[in-house]
């Protein structure tokens, strides 16, 4: 497969602490405040309506691309531009989880 069709990495540690200027406490931080978001952004996506949908997308694009989740960016943007898509609902859900994953995958490795 042609690198430029292949889906970004879903999250890695070296984006996220590019984005934090090199600092391994703040890069933890800020995961840890990623996973109350997405937990967040999971029930309001099960719950809300059309317009508080659009919100959670667009906070969790900003979010994502603060810490280096570009493809959940991408899928939040997706469903932000139509918050009533049940595909786009199920991809973003999708995605939160996997990331979601990783980011507590990285939290048991700082406890170690």
């Amino acid at each position: 497969m042609p690198a430029s069709s292949q889906e970004p990495a879903i999250f890695t540690f070296s984006a996220l602490l590019h984005c934090c200027d090199g600092d391994e406490v703040l890069a933890r931080d800020v995961a840890a405040l990623m996973c109350i978001e997405i937990d967040r952004a999971r029930r309001t996506l099960e719950d809300a309506d059309g317009d508080a949908r659009q919100r959670c997308a667009h906070a969790i694009k900003g979010a994502a691309l603060n810490c280096g989740a570009v493809n959940l960016a991408c899928k939040a943007a997706r469903l932000e531009e139509v918050p009533h898509d049940r595909v786009r609902i199920r991809e973003m859900m999708e995605e939160l989880a996997l990331v979601d994953r990783e980011l507590r995958v990285l939290e048991v490795g700082a406890e170690s």
